[in-house]
C-alpha cells in the first residue's frame, strides 16, 4: 500500500506499507523519479510496528518533514516525528517531541503546524493541535481542541481544521473550525459537519471538506461539500458521492477526489473522480477587453502573517510577481517567469520575517504591468 504522496521537482516522495518499490528495497519511504518512475538513491528508513507508520509529509526547502506513529526515521531514533534530509537520507537534528501519533501538517513560512492525537509536544501540553518553528522551536500557538484534529490546511490567513472535535478553545466547533495563524484565536467562522472530516483543501475562497458527515453548516452534504472561507456558508455545489471521500487535490480548475465511492451522483466513478471547481463569492480577477492581466487588492490587507494575491489573464503566459519594500528593494519573487493559463489564479503569500510597512507587488506579463500596495502589520 501506498499511503502519501508528495512532489517536489522531478522527485515523487512516497510512504506506505511496501518495502520494495520500483524493484529496490526501501522500508515504508521512497522517492521515485517523476520522469523515468525509477527509484533514487534517496532510502531514509523508518521503524514501525504499526501501518502504515506514515501519515503526513511535507517537503520544504531541502527537508522532507515527516509525520505518523513510528519509533524511528532515518537511522535515528524518533518517535511519531521527525526530518530527513531530502539528499542524504539521514535525520536532522529537528525534533520537537509528541507523545503520540502526527496525523497531518501543513506549512506557512517558517511554521509547521500538527495535527493528530497527541497531548504533549517538547514536553508542553499542547492538545492535538501546535505549531512548531523550522528550527524546533514549540510555538506558543495553542488553540486546544478538545478531540482528534485528522485533517488540516492553511490559507488566508487562517488554519482550517477538521476532525472528531466538538470543541475548539473552549467555542463549540463540530468537526471543523478556522483558526487566526498569528494569535490561535478560534475565527468567528462556523460550518459543522456531522460526523467526521477527513481532508481539506482551498482554492478561489473556497475550502472543499471530504470525509463521511451527511450534513455541513445544516444542509445536507454526503462526504464533500464546498464552503466559503470567508462567512463559513455552504455553497450550492454538490457532487453527491455515495460513500466516504478521503483524499482532496485540486490543481488548475479541478477538484481531484479520491475514496470508497463508486458514484458521483448518477455518473459511475470507482474511487477516483474529477470535478469542476465551486464558483466561489468571487470569482477573480479578469482583464477587461484588449487587455492581458488584472490583479485584486491583495486580502486580508493589512498583513498579519499571509495574505492571498489573486490575478487573471486572458490568455496563457509567463508571469513574474515581485515584491518591493519603499526602498524598491526587490524583497520576494513567488512567481519568476512561470507559465500560466488563462483565466483566474491566486497564490498564497507568507510575511514571515517581513518587518512592519508599505510594500508593493508587481506582476508582469508579455510586457504588461500592474501594481498595487499592501501593509504589513506585526
Amino acid at each position: 500500500m501506498v499511503s502519501t504522496i508528495r512532489v517536489s521537482g522531478n522527485t515523487v516522495y512516497v510512504a506506505g506499507a511496501f518495502d520494495t518499490i520500483a524493484g529496490q528495497p526501501r522500508t515504508v519511504l521512497a522517492a521515485i523519479d517523476a520522469t523515468t518512475g525509477a527509484a533514487t538513491s534517496w532510502n531514509p528508513g523508518v521503524d514501525a510496528g504499526l501501518y502504515p507508520p506514515v501519515w503526513d509529509m511535507v517537503v520544504r526547502g531541502g527537508i522532507v518533514y515527516v509525520g505518523g506513529l513510528f519509533s524511528g526515521l532515518g537511522g535515528q531514533p524518533r518517535y511519531c516525528i521527525g526530518a530527513i534530509d531530502s539528499i542524504t537520507g539521514g535525520a536532522t537534528s529537528w525534533y520537537p517531541q509528541v507523545d503520540d501519533m502526527v496525523e497531518t501538517m501543513a506549512m506557512q513560512g517558517d511554521t509547521l503546524y500538527l495535527g493528530g492525537w497527541f497531548s504533549q509536544v517538547a514536553g508542553v501540553p499542547r492538545n492535538y493541535l501546535a505549531a512548531v518553528d523550522t528550527d524546533g522551536t514549540l510555538l506558543d500557538w495553542d488553540p486546544t481542541p478538545n478531540s482528534i484534529v485528522q485533517t488540516l490546511t492553511v490559507a488566508e490567513g487562517r488554519v482550517f481544521i477538521g476532525g472528531g472535535f466538538t470543541s475548539v478553545g473552549g467555542l463549540p466547533r463540530s468537526e471543523l473550525a478556522a483558526i487566526d495563524c498569528a494569535t490561535g484565536l478560534v475565527a468567528d467562522w462556523i460550518a459543522d459537519a456531522n460526523p467526521q472530516v477527513r481532508c481539506l483543501a482551498v482554492a478561489n475562497q473556497v475550502l472543499y471538506a471530504g470525509g463521511w458527515f451527511t450534513q455541513v453548516g445544516g444542509e445536507a452534504r454526503n462526504g464533500l461539500a464546498a464552503i466559503d472561507t470567508q462567512t463559513g456558508a455552504v455553497l450550492a455545489w454538490d457532487p453527491r458521492p455515495n460513500s466516504v471521500v478521503s483524499a482532496l487535490y485540486v490543481s488548475g480548475d479541478v477538484l481531484y477526489v479520491g475514496g470508497a465511492f463508486d458514484y458521483l451522483g448518477l455518473e459511475l466513478r470507482p474511487g477516483i473522480a474529477a470535478v469542476s471547481l465551486a464558483r466561489g463569492p468571487d470569482p477573480g480577477p479578469f482583464p477587461l477587453p484588449g487587455r492581458l492581466l488584472a490583479i485584486n487588492q491583495n486580502a486580508p490587507n493589512p498583513v498579519r502573517v499571509a495574505t492571498t494575491i489573486r490575478f487573471g489573464l486572458s490568455a496563457p503566459a509567463r508571469v513574474t510577481l515581485s515584491i518591493f519594500d519603499l526602498a524598491g528593494r526587490c524583497i520576494a519573487t513567488p512567481l519568476k517567469e512561470d507559465e500560466q493559463t488563462a483565466g483566474s489564479h491566486q497564490i498564497e503569500l507568507s510575511a514571515t520575517g517581513w518587518p512592519s510597512g508599505v510594500y508593493y507587488y508587481r506582476l508582469e506579463a508579455a510586457g504588461a504591468t500592474a501594481v498595487r500596495k499592501m501593509v504589513v502589520v506585526k
